[in-house]
């Protein structure tokens, strides 16, 4: 059994923005969805996963190629009608020659004749038509709702459990930062390409240069035949001989649209190719090498006879390696982009672009080409690292012009962040930040027109450079004027802003230690002379700025109210849980003493910000890293850090009384019974300059948050109300007060009665007198 990491996947919303990440199981009420995910990131598997669990609970399930759900007959298969059905692949369907939207009206047709029942389908994020589909898909849901799923990369955890199942020997950490080393990160979210990688490096010992380097390793292990017997002949490998077969199959299930291949000339000639009926030439695979092939772990059984490529991905990287074979032999470079391009526009079909991308990555013919015909695909499917600098700039190029065309080719995503680019995007992109290409960058970076259409490639480009390895990112010079023009044009979009401002800090990093140019920026914004419509720029610049060059001390003079109260932006982001998170103890201690200096104004603007819960949650941590530590003063001043007033008041006007923090902070006190004491004699010491007579109840005291007082709680008043009899006269009379009412809660008032309080009083006519005004009102 292959090795498998439970995964989540994130629902993205109308309005671009993304919820929490759930299990696929969590969506199993809706009556539709369509799950997006790149290639090899267990689409299909998820969807296994799920339809047999909707069997063992009950339900009734059935899994579907979407090739197969759109060719045979809805009426030669009464097993579909009534159940929930997983379609798998929209994206592995043949586009048609103009309009790649034929497909999915296939799809919607099959539904409509089935009476609409429940579906689900996968496909590639980067070939889904995103509002077109989903308008499209809503006219066939039953409750005319799609809920639209991404699947969400592998987490650190799940990286190191499958590389814990796969490496027995290697520890999954080492291995991580290893391919981190090599600029490999962003192969490890992807379970196959993680796979790949850890298959590669174990059977050879060493690790591979490139994803292009990878997938070769791995494809040459999966081809490797142990048995002498099967060698082929003097000088040449095995390996090269199977691969080359099995490319050529690969190709013919690609452009051809062949499902499968069968070794028994009986097959089914509607859904497998015998081997037998390919024609033998001189420049093609012989039959044997066919055979040897589908033997291989590159092909999977499809039943006794029948064997398909094991992955697309897979196929497409060994297609275009075998396509880049026969033009190095003298096939013509046109012919081949030709059989995988539109005739109406020269653009490759959307499913073949993983084709053209790893054809791109192996033949510099067939690059110049590609680059003009999906300049995107070429980046984000195959490997551009190998490409010429004359060739990454041709692509820079090539991107800018489809940019001015929309969206580039379904790239675009709104994810949260806004309209922007995916990581995954960025990282396949990133061989293209490099010394020889900085003039091209730069030039396409200086003085962009917010109106016209190349702010798309503008935005595409920052994406990248945000997403680049600091040693290529350095590479880069004079930088820092470009981008921080685009920070500070207001006529710019927000997110073209946003991440010039990212790539900015990035660039200034080593040469600013101090922070200043980043200090200015957000002195420009405090003072409104640099405009943050969003509050995204000044998010941005407090969570790198914070701690290290905005001490605790100063970080509460930017809180302000937002400029637009029904956006949660990165200024949200900061005070809602950055600034806990980059806190350390110490600056814990630092921000509930400096609130406690300036309480009401900070109160005050953090309420009308939305960020009234981060008191009570810094006061959470801080008491528990310093509690026991601190004296009566500072305690009672971090208790009541959160309300703007130190007197007494009924407990109706403070409400947070009830939140989480403050039942753990209600806790801390229950359990320190001499702490409670203390917090309530410095609250009846503060307020004794109030002129206005209260009643100081420990119920009305903020600083206690209600928390239930001990047991001796009435004895400790009347001890302490002695105590203090001549030299603090108003806390005496006080907590006398507090002891006499204590009489009235048995659960506070162990070891003490009416009398005791008579008896030992007497000594004191003040206090006496006190008692009696209150036995006798």
């Amino acid at each position: 059994m292959s090795p498998y990491a439970a995964r989540t996947c994130t629902e993205v919303g109308p309005n671009g923005a993304a919820d929490a990440s759930e299990p696929l199981r969590h969506f199993r009420d809706r009556s539709a969805y369509v799950l997006l995910g790149d290639p090899g990131s267990g689409k299909t598997t998820e969807f296994k996963r799920e339809q047999a669990a909707l069997g063992d609970a009950g339900d009734t399930a059935v899994f579907i190629s979407a090739r197969d759900f759109i060719t045979l007959s809805v009426d030669s298969h009464p097993e579909w009608q009534g159940k929930t059905l997983f379609i798998d692949g929209l994206d592995e369907m043949r586009a048609g020659a103009t309009d790649m939207r034929s497909s999915l009206d296939e799809v919607r047709s099959r539904l409509d004749q089935l009476g609409r029942p429940r579906f689900r389908i996968s496909c590639r994020e980067a070939d889904w038509l995103g509002d077109n589909d989903l308008h499209s898909l809503g006219a066939v849901s039953p409750d005319s709702q799609i809920a639209v799923l991404r699947l969400d990369p592998l987490s650190d955890d799940d990286v190191a459990e499958l590389l814990g199942m796969r490496l027995v020997s290697s520890d999954g950490l080492e291995f991580k930062e290893e391919a981190d080393r090599r600029g490999l990160s962003g192969l490890l979210g992807n379970p196959q390409t993680l796979l790949l990688l850890a298959d590669a490096v174990a059977n050879s010992g060493e690790w591979p240069e490139s994803r292009l380097a990878t997938f070769e390793m791995a494809c040459r292990r999966m081809a490797a035949e142990q048995n002498d017997e099967h060698r082929i002949g003097a000088g040449v490998s095995p390996e090269d001989a199977v691969l080359d077969a099995a490319g050529y199959l690969c190709a013919l299930h690609l452009i051809a649209d062949v499902a499968g291949f069968s070794s028994a000339p009986n097959a089914d000639p509607q859904t497998l190719v015998p081997i037998h009926s390919l024609d033998e030439l001189p420049d093609l695979p012989p039959r044997g090498s066919l055979e040897r092939a589908l033997r291989t772990r590159l092909f999977a059984a499809e039943d006794e006879h029948g064997h398909r490529p094991a992955h697309r991905h897979l196929a497409e990287f060994l297609a275009g390696r075998y396509l880049a074979k026969l033009i190095r032999d003298g096939l013509p470079a046109s012919r081949v982009v030709a059989l995988m391009s539109r005739p109406t526009d020269a653009q490759v079909v959307t499913t073949l672009r993983g084709l053209s991308a790893w054809l791109a990555a192996h033949s510099p013919r067939a690059r110049a080409l590609l680059i003009n015909a999906d300049p995107v695909g070429v980046g984000l499917y195959g490997d551009i690292g190998s490409f010429s600098v004359d060739e990454k700039k041709r692509l820079l190029e090539s991107l800018g012009r489809f940019a001015t065309l929309g969206p580039l080719l379904g790239h675009e995503q709104r994810d949260g962040r806004g309209e922007g680019f995916r990581d995954t995007t960025a990282w396949a992109f990133r061989s293209l930040v490099a010394a020889d290409t900085a003039s091209a960058i730069r030039g396409l970076l200086a003085e962009p027109n917010p109106e016209g259409d190349e702010h798309r490639i503008v935005e595409f480009v920052l994406t990248v450079l945000a997403a680049a390895e600091s040693s290529s990112l350095c590479l880069l010079d004079d930088l820092e004027p470009a981008t921080e023009a685009i920070v500070r044009n207001p006529k710019q979009p927000p997110n073209k802003r946003r991440l010039a401002l990212e790539v900015y800090l990035r660039v200034v990093a080593d040469n600013d230690h101090e922070a200043r140019s980043a200090l200015r920026l957000l002195d420009d914004i405090r003072t409104r002379a640099l405009s943050d419509p969003d509050d995204d720029l000044c998010g941005t610049l407090l969570r790198h700025l914070y701690p290290a060059h905005l001490p605790p001390s100063e970080i509460w003079g930017y809180v302000r109210p937002p400029n637009r109260s029904n956006y949660g932006g990165r200024l949200l982001r900061f005070w809602g849980y950055d600034i806990l998170e980059q806190s350390n103890d110490d600056h814990v201690a630092e921000l509930l003493d400096s609130l406690c200096e300036d309480r009401s104004r900070i109160l005050s603007a953090l309420d009308q910000s939305g960020f009234g819960d981060l008191p009570l949650a810094l006061l959470d941590r801080g008491l528990d890293a310093w509690g026991d530590e601190l004296d009566s003063a500072r305690l009672f001043d971090w208790l009541s850090s959160p309300s703007r007033s130190l007197t007494a008041s009924p407990p109706r006007a403070w409400p947070a009384a009830r939140s989480e923090a403050a039942e753990r902070i209600r806790d801390w006190l229950e359990a320190r019974p001499e702490a409670q004491k203390s917090v309530f004699l410095t609250w009846i010491r503060r307020n004794e300059a109030n002129e206005r007579y209260e009643i100081y109840q420990h119920w009305r005291c903020n600083a206690l948050y209600r928390s239930k007082p001990p047991s001796d709680f009435g004895l400790w008043c009347l001890d302490t109300a002695l105590q203090l009899a001549d030299s603090e006269q108003f806390a005496s009379r006080e907590l006398l007060t507090q002891a006499y009412r204590s009489l009235d809660d048995p659960a506070i008032s162990q070891g003490l009665t009416l009398e005791d309080l008579e008896r030992r009083t007497q000594s004191n006519d003040r206090l006496a007198a006190v008692v009696a005004d209150l036995h006798n009102p």
